[in-house]
């Protein structure tokens, strides 16, 4: 999946406000919009760029979430996957699984798991494959999304919940199925999170009680 550079389709820094994000959209808008020359493939895929830019760079919420990733992207190293067929994405989920698997859990970087999920769950891999190896493609998926969860955060347990809905879909999946997953992976980032806690007050009631056991005799 390759992240474009919006900045650049906008001819702006990355640290641009809002206000040099709009005058730089509707300068390269009045240049590139289709009115201006309908049959020029150029220039409509020049406008659909800058649009997209724009539409994201100009929502807070949206460019927090690209320039997270483009961060991520730059400081690690990572290169972007983009499989042509259905072999070559099953290829990358399973060399994905297998690294996961291999891996020390405390060395886990969960802002690259969660990335290079949203990779392989990416639209174009939805069209790659065919009917009847979905199923199998999301047997595996759903594998490494419980590995994946025990370092996310809930939202990222939800976005990845979210990205697997349509493959699920596609498989004719119970759409049961990918709520009772949603509910056990909270279960799993819940207890993860208060297990200390519940020891803690476990272990206090019990002191308690043999307190008041004492007491009584």
């Amino acid at each position: 999946m390759h992240q474009p550079d919006y900045y650049s389709f906008l001819g702006i820094r990355s640290n641009a406000t809002n206000t040099e994000i709009r005058k730089a959209f509707r300068k390269l808008a009045l240049i590139h919009h289709p009115d201006k020359d309908l049959f020029s493939a150029t220039s409509n895929e020049k406008f659909r760029q800058i649009h997209e830019a724009y539409l994201v760079l100009s929502d807070s919420r949206k460019r927090a979430a690209y320039d997270f990733e483009r961060k991520l992207l730059f400081q690690n190293k990572i290169k972007p996957n983009k499989p042509e067929t259905e072999a070559e994405l099953f290829q990358i989920l399973r060399k994905l699984n297998t690294q996961i698997t291999l891996q020390d859990p405390y060395r886990m970087d969960r802002d690259i798991l969660s990335y290079q999920l949203k990779e392989i769950l990416a639209e174009h891999n939805l069209q790659l494959l065919e009917p009847n190896s979905s199923k199998a493609f999301v047997k595996e998926v759903i594998k490494l999304i419980q590995i994946c969860s025990q370092h996310f955060t809930k939202d990222q347990i939800k976005q990845a919940v979210n990205l697997l809905k349509p493959f699920m879909q596609k498989s004719s999946t119970n759409p049961l199925e990918l709520t009772e997953l949603h509910h056990s992976l909270l279960q799993v980032y819940y207890w993860k999170r208060y297990k200390v806690l519940f020891a803690f007050i476990v272990t206090l009631l019990l002191c308690l009680m043999m307190f008041t056991l004492t007491q009584k005799k």
